[in-house]
């Protein structure tokens, strides 16, 4: 007894000593940050590096240009003059703000009868923008994240999340790190974190990828029978636990995918860029997920802080030849859509301006539009060819996601990962959108 007392102190305390960082963990210390994505083959990169095939994507994702019916604010219109009549002043006055900070939202192509809708939305965006104004004003301390959640993101989001479907604080899946010969134990515990809990996600809807999983000739049931993509006996390793992103699988087994991740963060600049890196692991499990399927798309991401939103894109790139390739994960802030991403500049909408606003709320709509359109083509294509891969072609599933524990190695870590600097790099300049105000007549 005596002996089993004095050894168990010390036994604990190895325990303790040898728990793996979380997620988040991770993401707030930058040299923990850098080795994950050194094991895991992640870097950032320049805008301008988007592969081609993504760039009219993504385009189109971030093309807010145009939009809102030019007849909003031009006094000469019947519709301007009926709508000065059944809306508030403040409201009017809002839309005229906007169109002096960007005029370029507004077009004469977009019809004002066919956006009545899109009318009432902008009422929406309004009273978001209304609610941020007294928050601000009504406040002696700064205001709190989930004050902005709760009164101002999910209001906005709400708003603009039509189609997809859309889950908040749901754990997803980290990527397996391809196998090296030589880890120490302080790498082991950065890399056996197997979830991430990002603030919100954008999923695809069940119904409209449900003819990829229920029917018994369905893509998911041949190729889970296939023992090509491995035994429903191997637990994390099954096709159906590797066909989703999601950590817990659904009530009915099936493909899940994940177009956007958003993540939120309290005031403050060096948060911000703790909640790139935390949103980042989780666009990394979501790009590494669709190439695991062959499905060819970006992943948008989107952090929210003190009022201010910047976004990422990110994808799966692969290097070398057969049998030799190596499958990078590539970020990229978004510089602005008409600059080429030189020059290390950063796009932030701040959304106490009424224009950025606007341009926030019709992003979102924008990536639940891609979603469910352009997003899901890409899903079928991928599908499809994986298929042919496995099942007509013979060649193996490659699983993606994280499954069993790490151990340490004996020997030395590869110094790459050992002498990653301990010091973030310091923060790109940021381009703040009030450029776009002009000066009054």
């Amino acid at each position: 007894l005596d002996s089993a007392t004095s050894t168990s102190p010390k036994k604990r305390s190895n325990v303790r000593h040898s728990r793996s960082f979380s997620a988040s963990e991770i993401a707030r210390n930058a040299k923990r940050f850098d080795i994950w994505c050194s094991f895991q083959g992640c870097e950032e990169v320049e805008f301008s590096d988007l592969p081609e095939d993504y760039k009219v994507y993504v385009g189109d994702i971030f093309n807010t240009r145009g939009r809102l019916p030019a007849e909003w604010v031009d006094k000469s219109s019947k519709f301007y003059r009926r709508m000065k009549a059944t809306s508030s002043a403040e409201f009017v006055a809002f839309l005229m703000r906007v169109n002096e900070e960007y005029p370029q939202l507004f077009s004469n192509t977009s019809s004002a009868e066919r956006n009545r809708r899109l009318l009432d939305e902008m009422k929406s965006v309004f009273f978001v923008w209304e609610r941020l104004q007294r928050m601000r004003s009504e406040s002696n301390d700064k205001v709190s994240e989930a004050e902005f959640v709760s009164n101002v993101y999910e209001s906005l989001r709400s708003s603009a999340l039509c189609n997809s479907t859309y889950k908040v604080k749901l754990p997803i899946g980290l990527p397996q790190p391809p196998p090296h010969p030589q880890i120490r134990t302080e790498t082991a515990r950065i890399l056996n974190p197997k979830s991430a809990v990002p603030d919100s996600a954008v999923f695809v809807p069940e119904k409209d990828i449900r003819k990829l999983s229920l029917a018994a000739d369905s893509a998911f049931k041949q190729l889970r029978r296939s023992r090509l993509t491995g035994s429903a006996a191997r637990g994390e390793e099954s096709f159906t636990c590797q066909s989703t992103p999601c950590v817990q699988l659904s009530r009915t087994p099936g493909f899940r995918f994940v177009s956007s991740f958003w993540e939120d963060k309290k005031p403050g600049h060096s948060l911000l860029e703790d909640a790139y890196r935390q949103n980042r692991m989780s666009t990394a499990a979501a790009v590494r997920h669709l190439q695991s399927l062959h499905i060819k798309a970006p992943v948008i991401g989107l952090i929210w802080s003190d009022g201010r939103v910047r976004a990422h894109v990110d994808w799966c790139a692969s290097e070398g030849q057969e049998p030799l390739v190596c499958t990078m994960v590539r970020s990229a802030l978004f510089p602005g859509l008409h600059r080429d991403g030189s020059g290390g500049n950063v796009h932030e909408w701040q959304l106490d301006s009424p224009s950025d606003m606007i341009e926030v709320f019709l992003l979102i709509k924008n990536i639940d539009h891609w979603t469910v359109n352009g997003f899901l083509e890409c899903i079928e294509r991928g599908i499809a060819d994986l298929v042919d891969s496995v099942l007509t072609k013979g060649h193996p599933y490659q699983p993606w996601k994280r499954v069993g524990t790490l151990k340490a190695s004996r020997t030395k870590e590869a110094p790459a990962a050992e002498n990653s600097s301990s010091q973030p790099s310091a923060p790109p300049p940021v381009r703040r959108s009030r450029r776009r105000r002009s000066r009054p007549s």
